[in-house]
């Protein structure tokens, strides 16, 4: 996704995104499409971004435009998402990235997906066999409701994984015409958890138990992201972070267990001997990594690996002191 190619449109952006008291290099980065397909009237933020499931909890349903008619086109400015966006008070520290405009068009109403997902929860809630897994429609390949038709129900008939999984679906409706099939195939995502935030962080804080909760997306979408089978508690943020924003890779990194002229103790632990030592860190040390230390008592060199704050365990001899 290439960025704003004027300067003057950037500057912009962040003028009406932030408050006098932030900076740039604070700012959370949102990338925007270029061109983007368009269901129903309003045109909300998860319309028009790159990854939807990306956004902090609660972002992507923001209305940021009304859409044109069906079948019609229209381009959307990122100073009038900008604008529509400055009032709510948590985006104030925001940035849009991507082309100048995005052009829309629309088409007719596709089916609702969120009563779908709904649904199929509920048929999956009632099958224990299914091991507790979480599917969802795939947004980009709901079918289109024909003008003047209405869905007020949906029933799963059932799921069919082959090539590709698919719920089985029997759409209700007063003036909508059901197939002969009798059902409607909607291609699935399976759903995997993710580690998000709920709280805003710091850079350089230290992340607890109570700072992260799950959060559900297409298991293809979750590559950049910690997934909750990965322990993270303990690490240092390593970037400011917004509530309900995802936990990308990079954005985490070992604690500091040492820093340089502190005290560590070192267990010694070779041929039935074991012996605790006091050394002298040489350099700063993360966790599990290996650095030099200078024992206390005989002034001798000696390389350790760090196990917790500020204690280590022998590895080897290193040059005198």
């Amino acid at each position: 996704m290439k960025e704003m190619t004027r300067p003057i449109g950037r500057a912009l952006l962040l003028g009406a995104l932030c408050t006098t008291a932030c900076r740039p290099s604070q700012a959370q980065v949102v990338y925007m499409v270029s061109a983007a397909t368009i269901d129903g009237s309003i045109i909300r933020l998860r319309d028009v971004v790159v990854q939807a499931d990306a956004l902090p909890e609660g972002w992507g349903g923001r209305v940021v435009g009304n859409a044109p008619q069906p079948g019609g086109g229209r381009t959307l400015g990122l100073g009038s998402i900008a604008a529509a966006l400055h009032s709510y008070d948590d985006m104030h520290d925001v940035e849009l990235r991507g082309q100048p405009e995005i052009r829309l068009t629309v088409r007719a109403k596709s089916v609702d997906a969120d009563m779908l997902d709904r649904v199929i929860a509920e048929y999956l809630d009632q099958r224990p066999e299914l091991g507790g897994r979480r599917l969802r429609v795939a947004r980009e390949q709901l079918p289109v409701v024909q003008g003047g038709e209405t869905i007020t129900n949906a029933v799963v008939m059932g799921i069919r994984e082959d090539s590709q999984r698919v719920a089985l679906i029997r759409l209700e409706g007063p003036d909508y015409r059901m197939p002969a099939e009798g059902v409607v195939e909607f291609p699935l995502n399976e759903l995997q958890a993710y580690w998000m935030v709920v709280r805003p962080l710091l850079r350089g804080a230290t992340l607890a138990d109570g700072d992260i909760a799950e959060k559900w997306i297409p298991a293809e979408e979750g590559a950049r992201y910690y997934p909750v089978s990965d322990r993270i508690t303990g690490m240092e943020i390593r970037r400011n972070l917004q509530t309900g924003q995802l936990l990308q890779m990079g954005a985490l990194a070992d604690p500091v267990f040492v820093k340089r002229g502190e005290i560590v103790s070192v267990l010694f632990d070779q041929g039935g001997l074991s012996v605790t030592l006091r050394a002298r860190a040489l350099s700063d040390g993360r966790r599990a990594e290996r650095i030099a230390c200078v024992n206390e008592r005989s002034g001798r060199r000696m390389y350790v690996r760090l196990v917790d704050v500020r204690e280590a365990v022998y590895e080897s001899e290193g040059t005198g002191g």
